[in-house]
């Protein structure tokens, strides 16, 4: 293989085209630049596309070619980010700005992200942190994880499992055969699975309102029954339903 460089300045937004297989990584830089190295077959190099615009640069490999690329990418915290591949998975080390993704079967593994759309067919997305407003994340038969979010995040697979370590804003889930798990949350839930189960950790103290349906599993409460809140007071909505899996509400 061989590589090909370069180095942009001045740059707010970085945007990937058309890249099939190989594998996608973004680095934290050590000063203000976008520098990136590309190795790839040397033909493929030749046609590689480096433009910038208003600060937006883009990386536009050729349609349908079938060579393997890495590219790496090295960028201040902040940027906004955008990428298309094939099957190449994509990775983040530094913290991103708004962020869209969307991948045939790579796998997706993020730091830090604002607000965030990742749209993948097969592969599983992990994200530590979602801090913006809004995330909206779609895998076919991959799983899907965040370490912690404020954000009003919708997530949807096929046959993966959904996990989120710590809801501080609100959870729409949905799967068809994979399992819900959300380890502690003072933000509303919203949860569906045809055959997984669906376990919610409520956090310590706070009153939750609970409707849960499951037509042949087991539906387990573990919070201590309570008076309703106050108007004004802090609550958490839990909705659960599920045909054949469990069901389990606790105390985190």
């Amino acid at each position: 293989m061989s590589t090909r460089n370069f180095i942009f300045h001045d740059i707010t937004a970085v945007a990937v085209r058309n890249l099939g297989s190989g594998e996608v990584r973004l680095l934290e830089s050590s000063d203000e630049t976008v520098q990136g190295v590309v190795e790839s077959d040397e033909n493929l190099l030749d046609r590689i596309e480096l433009t910038e615009s208003e600060g937006r640069l883009l990386v536009a490999f050729p349609q349908n070619h079938h060579a393997e690329v890495n590219l790496e990418i090295s960028m201040p915290t902040g940027l906004a980010f955008e990428a298309t591949t094939g099957s190449a998975d994509v990775s983040a080390e530094v913290g991103l700005a708004a962020t869209r993704i969307t991948t045939g079967s790579g796998d997706v593994s993020l730091d830090s992200v604002t607000d965030v759309q990742i749209t993948t067919g097969s592969g599983d997305v992990s994200i530590q942190t979602v801090t913006g407003s809004a995330g909206q994340i779609t895998s076919g038969s991959g799983d899907i994880s965040i370490g912690g979010t404020g954000a009003a995040v919708q997530a949807r697979s096929a046959s993966g499992d959904v996990s989120i370590g710590e809801l501080t804003g609100a959870l729409r889930a949905n799967t068809a055969s994979g399992d819900i798990n959300v380890g502690r949350t003072t933000g509303s839930v919203e949860s569906r699975s045809s055959s997984g189960d669906i376990n919610v950790a409520v956090a310590e103290s706070l009153p939750a309102w609970l409707d849960l349906k499951s037509v042949s599993g087991e539906v387990l409460i573990g919070l201590e029954a309570g008076n309703q809140p106050d108007e004004g007071d802090p609550y958490v909505s839990i909705r659960a339903n599920t045909a054949s899996g469990d069901i389990s509400v606790s105390r985190a």
